[in-house]
């Protein structure tokens, strides 16, 4: 009963079973692409949600650097300092009239939430006039004056904003070493005149707590780091809760942007922090936040574990039905595989049994009747090699006859110049050397200048037959004579020049045989100033023919030659024609530089 089942089955069945698996596997795929575009959606969403909370904080730094300009703009309300600080004055004069000016000032005008700690107000000499320290601050060391203690307080930035033309408020800071912290400062010039003379400026230190609370607001965080920092000018307020990579990643955004360099567009190799900035041009301020990648991914992990889960629970069934259907094919499969294998170690007399009626059972069927093809075909090779030796044994016995000839060439050489007949005595001794060339072809390869008098051989003889009309000259680079080509090569393409070049020419008649070394090749040329031919169909007819059309050719025809230099060399090399620029035709023997390497 559960053959008969197998039966029905078949493959089929079988290959109906693997789809349910690959449909599980589908699932799968589906699974983790689907965590792959919702791990990017809520990683996408969670740096909005970061870009979003810097930008509302750069709009609440704005209104609240608003409110202290509008509470230092208050000085104007003193209109008798405002009036004298304008004129020429004597500035001790000033410091004993206007002592308490500051402290009235910043008692009326600065709410103690924005905790600030030292005030003073400068004429345009930059001397001091008045100055304000906040009472719980007595015991700490803010300094009297801040161009009479220059180290430390980042005085420098003061002078340069005082010396400029810029009409706005300063934002900078310095380190206070002895406290060991970060002070705000502010500095606001007083003109009068409409605005057209600066006649002195307000300095005012804060703590950063008011700025540090504002922060505080924005980060999403525990470990995220935040600073304000104007551009051209050291970092202002800091909020910092990072490890040592993260410092060392503040500090080469923070000295970016002390230089003025836009640092959105810049690559950074810190590449576990994600870089989150915005100006305000207001009050040329940068705001900078630095989240580990880590904690942009935190909110992944609750997803990323139930697909794990069902990831798991998938793959486990996915498994199970491979089980089952590797069960049901691989069986047949082993059993031919080993079958197979006896038959390759030599027991070609097996053949394997065949027992099902599904596609199997034609496989087995089908290798049987390869197994028969096998054997025949067997047999029938080894009756060709019979008849190879065969054959093999009369080309040695024809070989007698080019002996005989090259024998009674040489004997008619030797009578034609007792005779005292040059020419016949010259051209029997180059029809012998031809002869004696030919025979010997056991070598594969000569060198090219035992080629080239090959050839000046046949042409002796062509020119003889065609009373000299043909202006034959060799230009090839002694270099190159030196280095091994295919045997009776170069003959067939000065046969074809003369053949189908300048046979049907008028006038002038002239070949040249060429040759110049190249990078990892060397070109053996052959042009004639014929009537030309058609290159493209003739190369075409070269390079597409196959390896066993070489049985119809001539041993020295222009394919032969072709297809023994592939054979020898590789396909990239060969016979390549060209149409000269006069109407004639270039050939190229295209060859590599050390045969050897090549073979």
């Amino acid at each position: 009963m559960v053959r008969s089942i197998k039966k029905q089955i078949g493959v089929r069945g079988k290959i109906l079973l693997s789809c349910l698996g690959l449909i599980l596997c589908a699932l799968l795929l589906q699974t983790l692409v689907f965590q792959y575009q919702s791990s990017r959606l809520i990683y996408k969403q969670t740096l909005e949600i970061s870009e979003n909370a810097i930008n509302n904080m750069k709009e609440e730094m704005n209104n609240t650097f608003d409110v202290l300009h509008n509470m230092m703009m208050q000085i104007y309300n003193y209109r008798d300092y405002i009036n004298e600080v304008s004129e020429p004055h004597d500035y001790k004069k000033m410091q004993l009239k206007y002592a308490d000016l500051a402290h009235d000032f910043a008692s009326e005008t600065f709410d103690t939430s924005y905790r600030l700690r030292m005030l003073y107000l400068y004429d345009a000499g930059n001397q001091l006039i008045s100055r304000y320290k906040y009472a719980s601050s007595s015991h700490l060391s803010y300094p009297i004056d801040i161009y009479k203690e220059d180290a430390g307080n980042n005085v420098q930035t003061v002078r340069e904003y005082i010396d400029s033309d810029d009409k706005g408020l300063l934002i900078s800071s310095y380190y206070d070493e002895r406290q060991k912290r970060d002070i705000l400062r502010t500095v606001m010039k007083i003109f009068t005149d409409n605005g057209r003379t600066c006649t002195g400026y307000i300095v005012c230190d804060f703590e950063e707590h008011f700025m540090e609370k504002m922060m505080n607001k924005y980060r999403l965080f525990d470990e995220q780091m935040m600073w304000i920092q104007p551009i051209g000018d050291r970092p202002t307020v800091v909020y910092d809760t990072v490890v040592k990579e993260g410092r060392e990643f503040f500090e080469q955004v923070s000295e970016d942007t002390k230089k003025g360099l836009d640092i959105e567009n810049k690559e950074y190799s810190f590449s576990y922090m994600t870089l989150f900035s915005v100006d305000s041009a207001k009050y040329n301020l940068r705001i900078i936040s630095l989240v580990p990648d880590a904690l942009l991914k935190e909110s992944q992990k609750i997803m990323n574990q139930d697909l794990f889960i069902t990831a798991v629970l998938v793959t486990a069934l996915f498994v199970c039905i491979s089980v089952g259907i590797s069960r049901l094919i691989s069986k047949p499969l082993v059993y031919m595989t080993g079958m197979m294998r006896r038959i390759s170690e030599g027991e070609k007399e097996l053949r394997l049994s065949v027992k099902t009626d599904d596609e199997f059972g034609e496989l087995g069927k089908a290798v049987n009747e390869m197994l028969d093809q096998i054997e025949k075909l067997n047999y029938q090779e080894y009756s060709s090699k019979i008849l190879l030796n065969q054959a093999r044994y009369k080309a040695l016995q024809a070989q007698v006859n080019p002996h005989f000839l090259y024998n009674t060439l040489n004997t008619m050489g030797g009578i034609a110049k007792a005779k005292k007949c040059p020419e016949i005595s010259t051209m029997c001794r180059a029809l012998s050397n031809i002869f004696r060339y030919s025979l010997g072809m056991k070598e594969l390869q000569v060198a090219l200048e035992e080629e080239i008098r090959y050839v000046k051989n046949y042409m002796y003889i062509m020119d003889i037959r065609n009373q000299n009309e043909i202006d034959f000259q060799i230009d090839i680079e002694e270099q190159l004579l030196g280095k091994k080509i295919p045997k009776m090569s170069l003959q067939p393409l000065i046969e074809n020049s003369i053949l189908h070049g300048l046979k049907n020419k008028e006038g002038d008649k002239k070949i040249i045989l060429g040759g110049e070394p190249r990078e990892n090749y060397m070109v053996i040329t052959v042009y004639d100033n014929g009537i030309g031919m058609d290159t493209e169909e003739m190369n075409k007819m070269l390079w597409n023919k196959e390896y066993d059309a070489l049985s119809q050719d001539s041993t020295v025809g222009l394919a032969n030659i072709h297809h023994r230099i592939q054979l020898l060399y590789g396909n990239v090399f060969g016979i390549r024609f060209k149409k000269a620029e006069d109407g004639g035709t270039l050939a190229e023997l295209w060859l590599p530089k050390n045969m050897e390497e090549n073979q």
